[in-house]
């Protein structure tokens, strides 16, 4: 009798909700304007719905949870955002404050939802817990557990999930209204719900859509990728990915079609839009090409070098829209977006539902590895640089070439060393406010100061290099990452101080570099990758030697380091990999995103994901250095892979060490190698054994392809010399100061973007540009573009943007002022007190010698100025002209350095 009355009165809860939601949503269907439904009666309605729909959600889950969830969801938040979308052109500022005020309210509704049901039904969440804030106990929040049944603790699971999404969801409508801050509310949702399902691709897809405008559109391909790779995808993600693809076609057309530029973000976006077009050929493949090989190898070849240059970019001040250098985050989302494309290949191939699987396979597993072998080397020399190791000498043993020593290679200088610091912390530094001050006594070096170093550097190493006998194959130059075994002895020559074993940074900041702005997570992953999949390692065995080369000096370098680290920090040796028995217990961040990934999911078997222990960053860090070590145990020991790379360990001497010619396998699965010098990649035809090549043979390509690296790195060096030597003798008359007023924002904010980017200029930003940009963002919509990216400038500490402070004007006395009523005479004299206070307070020699102006001060166009004002501007020793007329000297002095 009493589960008759729960199950009528159940019926009746749902029965109302289905009157409400119909009464809801007629209302929105005849609404004229969004405060019709905002009104008393009607918000009295939607709370009675949350009550109803909340009762059900503990009463009857499994009968009528999952429609009272989608009622909840679509009547009280979702419809009120697609009301707004269709009228956004008529809506007012205050409906749309009240729109943001009611989607705030939700989040309040389902994080009690979120710890109500948890509690109710039994659900541990502390996994989430160290990611959201709890003011008081769950259990002042939910009502009693009950025991549960299968059916009922998968439904509270899956609920978990979608509460997540929707708070998701919200943070991304808040987002879309222009409030500040949501964007990355939602990603983090997001993130939460992927942690705790990351079989449902539903949230990949959102974060694609967030990420559209990031990164040249990578950032998107890989979350759609991602949510594809799922158990269960997104049904629209294959539209989107498409249509990203088709996007990154047209822009790669017009980038190609323009002058090329040199400057690091075009060399980024370039890379970036070759590799997307070439995951593009991967992704959609067209079974009735029979000449796939044909088409793609020129891609493969001009993506590969186009990476290789970009990985030796310095890191400098970057966005997330426009990347400047191959930041870590861009360098993962590449290698996991390459290793999906190669277990795609491979399944097709497999299933033989592709006649071009066995074409392409080849293809993309011997591009994943020469990009393998580009990360390897720069991570290799961004630890040697950033941590001062000596780059051949470690733990006190000399390198595997017998010919070199520390007296014999030519080093940076020390002030070279430390200007790299200084930059590098530059642009990592973002929480400090205090970086926009641009006062005189900064400690930072001057973009004039850093390329004269580099000039100097690079000439001082082309000095070496010509005095030497041998030319560039003498030397094993630390710029170029491959080691030498040329057995020629060199020339005694000291060239600067040198290295020292100790790390120049704290332990601290040591392993948060690791952590956060090395690529080392990128190669945990490829060893993950390798050991879970010993297949492949077997077939590209003779393809790896070269980087198991590379990869073992980089590998020493780690286990110097760890013996650093636990130097300092001693209770860190319960992470300490002891041999090839070792297993990573605790996940990092890069191992919660790729869990679902299929090729990665035995490498993850001994990781504890459920544990309650959170690590931080030293351990974390830490932690990825002691799982590519481990990774290097595993292909030393015989007894657990094959050795066939030549790889053994001394536990003496606690070191690795690597012989490339005791390669013994009888199985090779590209046995017709041929080597292209112009882009580095092996192209293989049909199956043989290797036994049919002479070890001779071998041993001469070997040399061959060194040979070939060392002179491409000597061009390159002299190329590098040959430009440098232009940038630093060009001196551009163009003033450093620029002001723009609001107008020049609002029609060439994309130019402002490049100028920014050019780090030639310190864009100055006065008060009163951002009053009046504050004033026109009500209808104008780029001026709320650019107050967004002032403010995110502003946030990362970007140091080629200066806030003018009120103080920061000088009057322009004798010069009479127009009366205050004159609004826009009156705000350009304004404008001008700022550039007097900068043209007047700053000393230079490029004003004392050239008796130019130090300030240029930019508009879309003089109408708004008064009649005077060239002639007010020239006796203040101010430079004014438009931004088209500035545009085009720009280009010009450009164009000469080039």
């Amino acid at each position: 009798m009493k589960r008759s009355t729960k199950g009528s009165s159940n019926t009746r809860l749902i029965r109302e909700v289905i009157e409400l939601a119909k009464e809801l949503e007629s209302g929105i269907t005849s609404a004229k304007s969004l405060k019709y439904v905002l009104t008393e009666s009607v918000v009295k309605s939607r709370d009675r719905l949350k009550e109803v729909c909340e009762d059900i959600l503990y009463s009857s889950p499994i009968e009528f949870g999952r429609k009272a969830e989608d009622f909840l969801w679509k009547r009280c938040f979702h419809d009120l955002m697609q009301f707004y979308k269709r009228n956004k052109k008529r809506m007012t500022s205050s409906e749309i404050s009240l729109l943001q005020i009611h989607l705030t309210t939700g989040f309040g509704l389902y994080y009690s939802l979120l710890l109500g049901v948890s509690k109710h039904y039994s659900i541990n969440i502390q996994n989430l817990m160290p990611y959201i804030t709890v003011e008081q106990s769950i259990e002042e929040f939910c009502r009693e557990s009950q025991p549960n049944n299968e059916e009922v603790d998968a439904w509270a699971r899956n609920a978990i999930h979608r509460i997540l999404i929707c708070m998701g969801d919200l943070a991304r409508y808040l987002f879309d209204l222009e409030v500040i801050g949501y964007r990355e509310l939602a990603i983090r949702f997001y993130d939460l719900a992927l942690i705790w399902n990351p079989d449902i691709g539903m949230p990949f897809n959102q974060l694609g859509t967030l990420s559209e405008s990031n990164n040249y559109g990578l950032d998107s391909v890989y979350y759609y990728m991602r949510c594809l790779t799922c158990d269960k995808p997104f049904e629209g993600a294959e539209n989107n990915l498409r249509r990203v693809f088709e996007t990154n076609e047209k822009r790669l057309n017009e980038i190609e079609d323009k002058q090329s530029s040199e400057e690091s973000y075009r060399m980024i976006e370039r890379s970036i839009l070759l590799f997307l077009k070439l995951c593009n050929e991967y992704w959609f493949i067209k079974s009735s090409d029979n000449q796939f090989n044909k088409h793609i190898l020129p891609l493969l070849q001009q993506t590969l070098q186009s990476l290789n240059t970009s990985f030796n970019l310095q890191p400098k001040l970057t966005t997330e829209q426009m990347p400047t250098f191959m930041t870590p985050m861009t360098t993962f989302e590449m290698s996991v977006i390459t290793l999906i494309l190669v277990n795609r290949i491979q399944e097709l191939e497999d299933r033989k539902n592709s006649a071009n699987g066995s074409q392409m396979f080849p293809l993309i597993l011997n591009f994943s590895i020469n990009y393998l072998m580009a990360v390897v080397a720069s991570s290799h020399q961004s630890v040697k640089n950033k941590l001062g190791l000596d780059p051949f000498k470690l733990n006190g043993l000399s390198s595997m070439s017998p010919g070199v020593s520390k007296e014999n290679t030519p080093d940076l200088s020390p002030r070279r060393a430390l200007s790299r610091l200084r930059r590098r912390k530059a642009a990592i530094n973002y929480d400090d406010k205090n970086v926009l001050s641009l006062d005189d006594d900064d400690s930072e070096l001057s973009e004039l100061e850093e390329t004269a170093l580099s000039t100097i550097d690079a000439l001082e190493i082309g000095s070496d290099l010509s005095d030497s006998n041998e030319g560039s194959d003498s030397y094993n130059l630390d710029v170029t990452i491959i080691s030498s075994d040329e057995e020629t002895p060199l020339p005694h020559r000291t060239v600067g101080p040198k290295h020292s074993d100790t790390p120049v940074m704290p332990v601290e900041d040591v392993l948060n570099y690791v952590l956060n702005d090395s690529y080392l997570p990128t190669i945990k992953m490829y060893c993950d990758w390798f050991r879970s999949n010993p297949n492949i390692l077997s077939l590209i065995s003779n393809q790896l030697q070269l980087w198991f080369e590379e990869f073992i000096n980089f590998v020493n370098s780690l286990l110097n380091i760890e013996h650093k680290i636990l130097q300092s920090f001693p209770n860190l040796s319960e992470f300490k990999c002891y041999g090839v028995n070792w297993h990573q217990k605790f996940p990092l961040a890069s191992d919660l995103s790729l869990s679902n990934i299929e090729c990665l999911k035995s490498s993850f078997n001994a990781i504890s994901f459920e544990s309650q222990r959170v690590l931080n960053n030293c351990e974390k860090g830490f932690l990825c250095i002691e799982s590519i070590i481990a990774f290097t145990h595993f292909v030393s020991d015989s007894d657990y892979c094959p050795n066939v790379y030549g790889i053994s360990y001394d536990s003496i001497e606690n070191r690795f060490s690597y012989n490339s010619h005791s390669n013994g396998t009888n199985f090779n699965y590209f046995p017709t190698n041929t080597w292209s010098e112009d882009n580095s990649i092996f192209v293989s035809s049909n199956p043989q054994s290797i036994n049919d090549i002479e070890d001779n043979e071998s041993v001469d390509d070997s040399k061959r392809q060194k040979k070939f690296m060392r002179n491409m790195a000597h061009l390159w060096l002299t190329a590098e010399v040959n430009q440098l030597e232009k940038d630093v003798s060009f001196a551009p008359q163009l003033p450093p100061y620029m002001v723009l007023d609001s107008s020049a924002y609002c029609q060439h904010l994309d130019f402002i973007k490049e100028l920014t980017h050019s780090k030639r200029f310190i864009i100055v930003v006065p008060k009163i540009v951002l009053a009046s940009l504050d004033q026109m963002k009500k209808t104008n919509a780029t001026a709320r573009e650019a107050i967004r990216w002032l403010e995110e400038q502003l946030q990362r500490g970007n140091r080629v943007i200066k806030f003018a402070k009120d103080a920061e004007k000088l009057n322009l006395s004798p010069i009479k002022y127009p009366k205050r009523k004159d609004r826009e005479a009156f705000d350009y004299y304004e404008l001008l007190e700022y550039c007097n206070y900068l043209n007047t307070n700053t000393k230079t020699d490029r004003k004392l010698i050239y008796g130019m102006p130090m300030v240029s001060l930019l508009t879309h166009s003089f109408d708004r100025w008064p009649a005077n004002a060239e002639a007010v501007a020239k006796t203040s020793g101010i430079h004014i002209e438009s931004v088209n007329s500035f545009v085009t000297k720009w280009q010009n002095s450009v164009k000469a350095i080039t």
